[in-house]
């Protein structure tokens, strides 16, 4: 595993077979549809998203994952051998996400070292910020510097 584990939200998007190809963990949003919630990508497809969406006379409304979800994240990387996390998350302005992410950063600080980076962004743009640091982090899980920019 590298050393920099990538943790993010599903609001970046990706496909759930690249994130697992390059080792990101996905920390899902809920979305509610009339009465029913559901865990992005976990219990509701992008197909069923859309479905939903097309059958619904009311646009879904989405809630933050909360801050057990990220804290979850990344103890399992510790736990799978990272040095530490960088967890990019959907635009600070848009979602409490990036609130959580920082609350269960600082609950797991004794166990791993994780920087929470607003993307400012959602969806594709979110998405390529995940993807250049996934494989910034493959390319050299160990820098020298001590810091790499991803």
């Amino acid at each position: 595993m590298a050393s920099v584990a990538i943790v993010t939200d599903s609001g970046c998007d990706l496909d759930g077979q690249t994130a697992k190809e390059l080792g990101v963990r996905v920390v899902p949003l809920h979305i509610r549809f009339d009465s029913k919630d559901f865990l992005d990508q976990v219990e509701l497809s992008r197909e069923e998203f859309w479905a939903r969406c097309e059958a619904s006379s009311q646009l879904p409304s989405t809630a933050a994952p909360s801050s057990g979800a990220f804290e979850e994240a990344f103890r399992s990387a510790a736990d799978e051998g990272a040095s530490g996390v960088l967890c990019i998350t959907l635009a600070s302005a848009l979602s409490a996400t990036h609130q959580a992410a920082l609350v269960a950063a600082r609950a797991v600080q004794e166990e791993i070292e994780v920087v929470v980076l607003d993307s400012g962004s959602v969806s594709l743009a979110q998405g390529l910020c995940v993807l250049e640091a996934a494989e910034a982090a493959r390319s050299d899980p160990h820098p020298k510097s001590g810091h790499r920019r991803v």
